[in-house]
């Protein structure tokens, strides 16, 4: 499975927690330094950063996936949260 880091870098012990509650074996870590600009439109920045990491449809079609990623990515593009 190809783990994308958008965020801090990942420790042994969180990519076998990874591995552990995903059922699958980390085959790469592609770390992706992400920092949206607030007067940017964020679906235009979530393609571009998308975009820049050189996976093929197909890759994006095929390859494992952690449940819930989708998702993740529209909950960081939309409107801040209320707690």
């Amino acid at each position: 499975m190809i783990v994308l880091n958008f965020s801090h870098p990942l420790t042994a012990e969180h990519l076998a927690r990874i591995e552990a509650l995903s059922g699958q074996a980390v085959g790469r870590v592609i770390d992706v330094p992400a920092q949206f600009d607030h007067a940017q439109s964020f679906p235009d920045q979530v393609t571009t950063l998308l975009d820049s990491l050189g996976l093929s449809s197909t890759e994006w079609q095929t390859l494992p996936q952690l449940p819930g990623c989708a998702s993740t990515i529209g909950m960081r593009t939309g409107p801040p949260m209320r707690r």
